[in-house]
């Protein structure tokens, strides 16, 4: 995984690709507390028009241009400071959230059926150009859709930590593992070559000792700490 401080990190790709401007889905695991977040960034592009999907004070919000979404309260010790897997598919006007491979509270509406592509980067863990909304929180396996997942599809998504080899790959348009060790580039796995620029980050912050995280793109690869191991 990698951990964004809160302060000042960030990762990010200039790329219109990453700027759907129909239905899509974004999904990741994340390891925060809900309840310190506000107005924190987790995945989108926006600035105003655009699309992102934030934390927010014990929430999951998403934009699309001006109108916001929330979800149901995610500020409980089932998601604080673990690892649940998060998701957010829009469909048209219908906006669904997903945590753990299952739809979390009720199908939402926007009053947009599209979104316009932001003139800021595709970001991960802050928003706009990464001056605001930085996220504390680790994150892994984040991938961005566009395409409208279905909830049979986003539970299999989710359980590929149960079948590390078999990957959801139509609409894929970036898959970033966030395992990298060293360096400044969180690699996109998508085989579309979106590979997105950490700023800030401390890259490899691995944290072997955490149990919580269920399986790793790498260790499916057959990358291990050690034998029994898994690289998170």
């Amino acid at each position: 995984c990698v951990t964004f401080d809160g302060v000042n990190d960030y990762a990010s790709r200039a790329d219109s690709n990453l700027k759907p401007t129909g239905g899509f889905s974004a999904f990741l695991w994340i390891k925060t507390d809900w309840s310190t977040t506000f107005n924190d960034g987790l995945i989108g592009a926006w600035d105003g028009t655009g699309y992102m999907v934030y934390a927010d004070s014990g929430l999951m919000r998403v934009f699309r241009e001006g109108e916001i979404i929330y979800s149901d309260s995610m500020d409980t010790v089932a998601y604080n400071n673990v690892w649940p897997h998060v998701g957010v598919v829009v469909s048209g006007t219908s906006v669904k959230f997903f945590v753990n491979g299952s739809q979390f509270g009720s199908t939402q509406t926007f009053i947009a059926s599209s979104q316009s592509q932001a003139a800021t980067p595709f970001i991960l863990g802050a928003y706009n150009t990464g001056a605001g909304g930085h996220v504390a929180a680790s994150m892994r396996d984040a991938r961005l859709y566009g395409a409208a997942k279905t909830a049979g599809e986003a539970a299999t998504i989710y359980n590929q930590h149960l079948t590390p080899t078999t990957i959801d790959r139509t609409g894929l348009l970036g898959g970033w593992w966030l395992e990298e060790e060293a360096g400044t580039t969180h690699y996109d796995w998508s085989g579309n070559g979106r590979n997105l620029t950490a700023t800030n980050v401390t890259v490899g912050t691995y944290h072997a000792a955490d149990t919580g995280v269920k399986y790793s793109g790498a260790n499916s690869l057959g990358h291990t700490v050690s034998s029994t191991t898994i690289i998170p």
